[in-house]
């Protein structure tokens, strides 16, 4: 019944963070089907086999189907949405995002690995003075550099070897959530916008986040991570510049298979070089059994893919995502222009509002 209960949980359209949890753990929870459906078979063969043993075991095993289906499409045996590069001898841009964790006090070894991932295009999550300071050695390799510093993990930082242009910080649902927007000249002089974001964590608590006016242990919805993610997206499919090719990066606080992640990708029309490579899990470092992919890369289709993987940064609950990539052609979103999509992102966006304490 659990496990049943698990995989139904998911479908209540609600935003309670208690709810959408359970959009997390769908391999950890096809893992523990193992248990009663063994217990099931060693009681049916010690003594006599029932239908009920059956239907039991077969539930279970409906369930640990369904929970692992949706992780399917980050394995190898997937069709790529984004195609690898046509040679490993090709040019190549590094993306790299990176959560830094605001508690972190490796700074001297995390800003060692960040050299050593030798990032074009870095994104830097949970920027505050301190890693303002740490990583200002850093600062000659990257002589373009957008910086949003603040306390409590909401700063960030957009550092690039390549032109920014137009940069702006902006915020699209709180003010206590900044999102950098800015255009890149790539080499050869093609252009791209790119964009960091960091929504709210479901279930982060309100005071964490110094809220003043936040009762203990009150707690973040989900409804204000989804209306971030869904506002974006419309901004990426009504660009009138159908050329420019689009990259957004940034710890989403949100799996890759969820459903507001895939509703993202089809009004945007960005893909994610995840799928058909692995899960490339992100978060939590420190817990192997608890691993899931919360921070992503998603990119234009006209974007090639080289490598896709992570690095481990000293003294963050975060690996380090970086992929190299090639813009083959400059092609821009292929959005599904769905009706119901529409609908249901004006609602996410309108319940983001409301949930809001601090409305941008």
């Amino acid at each position: 019944i659990d496990l049943l209960a698990g995989a139904a949980v998911p479908f209540l359209p609600v935003g309670a963070w208690a709810v959408r949890v359970f959009d997390f753990p769908r391999i950890q929870l096809a893992a523990c089907a193992a248990v009663p459906i063994a217990l099931l078979i060693t009681d049916g063969a010690m003594g006599p086999w029932t239908t009920a043993h059956a239907v039991l075991i077969a539930l279970a095993l409906v369930s640990a189907g369904w929970q692992l289906a949706h992780a399917l499409p980050f394995t190898p045996i997937w069709r790529h949405e984004l195609a690898p590069v046509a040679s490993s001898t090709d040019a190549r841009i590094r993306l790299a995002v990176s959560n830094l964790s605001k508690e972190n006090n490796r700074k001297d070894a995390a800003r060692d690995a960040l050299r050593a991932v030798d990032a074009d295009v870095l994104l830097l999550i949970e920027f505050g003075d301190d890693w303002a300071r740490a990583l200002e050695p850093l600062a000659d390799a990257y002589p373009h550099r957008v910086n949003e510093i603040r306390d409590h993990g909401l700063g960030m930082a957009l550092w690039s070897r390549f032109d920014i242009t137009n940069a702006d910080v902006r915020h699209l649902v709180s003010r206590s959530r900044p999102s950098i927007h800015a255009r890149l000249t790539l080499p050869g002089g093609r252009p791209a916008r790119v964009v960091g974001v960091h929504p709210t964590p479901p279930g982060l608590d309100k005071n964490e986040t110094d809220e003043a006016d936040a009762d203990a242990g009150e707690r973040h919805d989900s409804r204000i991570r989804d209306a971030e993610l869904v506002r974006l997206a419309r901004e990426i499919r009504d660009d009138e510049d159908t050329d420019t090719p689009w990259i957004v990066l940034g710890d989403l606080n949100d799996v890759a298979w969820s459903h507001t992640t895939r509703l993202f990708k089809r009004l945007s029309g960005l893909k994610d070089p995840r799928v058909g490579r692995g899960l490339v899990n992100s978060y939590h470092a420190q817990r192997p059994l608890f691993r899931y992919p919360i921070d992503h890369l998603f990119l234009s289709p006209g974007f090639t893919i080289g490598a896709l993987g992570r690095e481990r940064l000293p003294g963050s609950d975060h690996f380090l995502l970086y992929a190299d990539v090639r813009l083959d052609a400059p092609d821009g979103p292929e959005c599904e222009d769905d009706p119901s999509d529409r609908k249901e992102a004006s609602k996410l966006a309108a319940e983001g509002d409301r949930e809001t304490d601090e409305p941008a």
